[in-house]
This record gives C-alpha cells, sequence and structure tokens, in this order.
C-alpha cells in the first residue's frame, strides 16, 4: 500500500474471499469478522475500502420490473448494514434506461456526507455514466425524476426532435 501509494481498496464481489470461510463459521460470523477485519486494515494502512455485496434475489411484485433492494437484502447478513460506515444501493432500471444510486447510510453525517440519491445515464459515445441535470435528492425529499418515458412526452423534448439525453 505504501509503496505504490494505493488510496483505495475495491473487493468485488465480497463472496469471492467467501471460500476462505473456516468450517463450522456462519456465513453471518464470516461476514461481521471480514468487515471488522476490513476496517482495522483501512485505518492501519490509510485506505478507504470499498466491498461489493450482491442482493439476493427479489421477488417481484408487479411482475415485470425488479425490486430496489435495499442494505438488509444483501446477500450473507445483515451486517452488511449493521456494520458499514456508508451503505450505497447501484440499481439499474432496464425499462427506464438509468442507473439510480442511492446513498442509504452515512455513520458520520454531515462530515462524510448525507442520504440520498442521485439517477445516471450512459453515454454511449464517451462510455460513461453521467448524472442528470437536478436529479439529486436527498432523503425525505418526495420530489423525483422524472423516467425516460416520462421525459418523452413533454413537449421540450419534442422540440429537441425527441432527443432524450444531452448532446456530447
Amino acid at each position: 500500500m505504501l509503496r505504490y501509494g494505493v488510496q483505495a481498496l475495491i473487493i468485488d464481489p465480497y463472496n469471492e474471499i467467501e471460500a476462505s470461510r473456516p468450517t463450522g463459521m456462519t456465513e453471518t460470523e464470516f461476514v461481521s469478522q471480514l468487515i471488522s477485519k476490513c476496517k482495522r486494515f483501512g485505518i492501519t494502512h490509510g485506505v478507504t475500502v470499498f466491498m461489493v455485496a450482491h442482493p439476493t434475489k427479489l421477488q417481484s411484485t408487479d411482475g415485470d420490473k425488479d425490486p430496489m433492494p435495499g442494505l438488509y437484502d444483501l446477500s450473507g447478513s445483515a451486517h452488511w448494514r449493521n456494520k458499514c460506515d456508508a451503505g450505497l444501493v447501484v440499481y439499474r432500471d432496464f425499462d427506464e434506461a438509468e442507473t439510480l444510486v442511492l446513498s442509504r447510510k452515512i455513520r458520520k453525517q454531515p462530515i462524510c456526507g448525507s442520504q440520498g440519491a442521485v439517477t445516471f445515464w450512459f453515454n454511449p459515445g464517451t462510455r460513461r455514466y453521467e448524472d442528470r441535470d437536478g436529479s439529486f435528492s436527498a432523503r425525505g425529499n418526495r420530489q423525483r425524476t422524472p423516467s425516460r418515458s416520462e421525459r418523452l412526452r413533454k413537449p421540450s423534448n419534442l422540440a429537441r426532435g425527441g432527443q432524450t439525453e444531452p448532446r456530447s
């Protein structure tokens, strides 16, 4: 870490290290110890540790769209929510061609940020995700960004020749 100036460590996905779980240890115990060890490692070496954990299979209520997961829906343990310093949920809405990033837990608010959400779209020209203008909403703010299909129906979009995304 020190030799190369590494400032961040990303473990993606976490279950790739789960294979090292000792026999007789439950997944909940393993996740708890793993999170504690990673936090200690980050503090000791001055690096930020990101751990990517995927949700369990969620049941759709409307039959089509996947439901948005929460931090308690992560595969393995509720410790993902309970022990994390910051918990983000990334939800891809394939019907609307959008990606929503929700900040569901921030331990040291407002020093380390606050809870909220922002909507992104993938720009194939630049191969990058870009935030939608005005899409940020702080938690508790019930205003939401119109969906892609709602924006397509707006006259302002029709005046631009049906363009739904900003031009690069």
